[in-house]
């Protein structure tokens, strides 16, 4: 024992030693660094409680707990705001200790389609909300200025992605390509009097970033090649190949890139690893991929426009299915709490209805993203003689069919409303029998125009679905 006054070494049980020693907790199986003095502390029948280290057990949301191990184990009588119990065990003689963790403090970071990540704390169990970023989706032509949960159309002017090897691609702007892949260098020079570094087609990066000669210290110390980890000071353009910049300011090597963005996927490739032409892509939804380093979605790269542009028009397809479900979702709501057997209520009750009909008909009438595209790229096919780009799906019919259904169901509703109210609108002078006839009519326009649309749209199987189709069209009597 050192360092201890002459007074205190004739009681020794008494000096508190503050030397540090190595302590595995009995129940968490932690080991801290504590001061011999503090033993006791941490061995008696409430030792588990004073844990400082972080728990890290894993609760149901998939997150790691990052509370304090001591703050998960209580007595089975306390009550905390907490999760339902992770794990039970004993501890001395008769103090039976049981694990709740905390509620989970971690960002939800769930991954959203567009690329972009959610910034709200952990909700498991509840969806997440729409992402309110800024769109990501932009071209040589325009941006989309719009949140990313909003809905907007691809660009369908031509595509900008030419070079003097491959020439240019042929297909809309907002298309996956169809160009082969060029894996030349580009023989441009940089502001710096150097040699562009990146490969051919692809706009010139910023010396600052991508320069090997001139970049800054930071610039120079980025690993560029996800294989070797490589850094930008220690890789061979000359002997490795050339880079590619993203939109986000991140320079990778082109195998890099070419592997993330799964490259072989969308395009044949021989044993000499010379790209060939384009594979047919499947119908599996992709999201948008992703910069290692920021996360921010890859965009603005026309080497991989074809694995862009189907991330792109996957998630165009998926935000107008959300937004319109969610709307068919809330009118079907609202027509559902329209008291159409009230007679008292009928004005206010016809005014909820043209209001609901009025949104249905915007609705149905709203074009389909991926409309434009797709009849640019066919009618594109028709003037060169060119196969027809099978990439881009026919529109998916489901939110405007819905939408007819559910404005023939509001008229429906509206016709049983009025007949419940025969007398009130006789009173006020209209003539019963041509009202009954103008819904009528109108149904039967609607009807046939959505039988129509899902012949057109394979949404009908059998003359017994057109059957189900038209029974809420048959003539109304009076």
């Amino acid at each position: 024992m050192r360092n201890v006054a002459c007074h205190q070494a004739t009681a020794p049980a008494e000096i508190y030693c503050t030397h540090k020693i190595e302590y595995a907790m009995a129940g968490c199986g932690h080991l801290l660094k504590i001061a011999c003095g503090e033993i006791a502390k941490f061995s008696g029948e409430t030792g588990c409680k004073e844990c400082f280290e972080t728990c890290g057990g894993a609760l149901t949301c998939g997150h790691s707990c990052s509370a304090k191990c001591g703050n998960c184990r209580m007595k089975e009588n306390e009550e905390t705001a907490t999760e339902e119990p992770q794990d039970t065990e004993q501890l001395g003689n008769d103090a039976k200790y049981i694990v709740k963790h905390m509620v989970c403090k971690s960002k939800c970071a769930r991954e959203f389609i567009c690329g972009h990540s959610c910034t709200e704390d952990c909700h498991a169990g509840v969806g997440c909300k729409p992402c309110v970023k800024r769109c990501p989706v932009r071209c040589a032509h325009s941006s989309c200025p719009s949140a990313c949960h909003n809905v907007c159309a691809p660009c369908i002017e031509k595509c900008e992605w030419t070079c003097e090897h491959e020439g240019r691609c042929p297909e809309p702007c907002g298309a996956p390509c169809t160009r082969k892949v060029c894996d030349k260098r580009c023989d441009k020079m940089l502001p710096c009097g150097h040699q562009c570094p990146s490969v051919c087609g692809e706009k010139c990066p910023s010396p600052q970033v991508a320069c090997k000669a001139c970049a800054c210290p930071n610039a120079l110390s980025h690993v560029v090649d996800l294989f070797l980890f490589s850094t930008l000071a220690e890789y061979d353009i000359d002997e490795t190949g050339p880079l590619v910049a993203l939109e986000c300011g991140h320079v990778y090597s082109m195998q890099s890139l070419d592997g993330l963005m799964e490259l072989k996927e969308h395009y044949t490739c021989d044993m000499t690893g010379k790209w060939g032409a384009a594979k047919e892509q499947g119908r599996a939804i992709k999201k948008m991929i992703s910069c290692p380093d920021c996360r921010t979605p890859v965009l603005g790269v026309y080497r991989y426009g074809r694995s862009i542009n189907k991330g792109v028009l996957d998630s165009m397809t998926c935000k107008f299915q959300v937004a319109g479900e969610r709307k068919l979702n809330v009118l079907r709501d609202k027509l559902q709490c329209v008291p159409h057997t009230q007679v008292l209520q009928h004005k206010s009750c016809t005014r909820d209805l043209k209001e609901i009909e009025a949104e249905l008909t915007t609705l149905k009438n709203t074009k389909h993203p991926l409309q434009k595209i797709y009849e640019a790229a066919h009618a594109q096919a028709s003037r060169t003689s060119a196969p027809f780009c099978s990439d881009i799906s026919r529109p998916d019919p489901s939110v405007h069919a819905g939408s007819r259904l559910l404005l023939i169901k509001a008229k429906l509703t509206q016709f049983s409303m009025d007949k419940n109210c025969k007398m009130k609108l006789a009173a006020a002078k209209t003539d019963w029998k041509k009202h009954v006839l103008k819904l009528n009519g109108f149904l039967e326009i609607e009807v046939k125009s959505l039988i129509t649309y899902m012949s057109a749209n394979h949404m009908l199987s059998s003359h017994r679905d057109t059957l189900c189709v038209a029974v809420p069209g048959i003539h109304l009597r009076w």
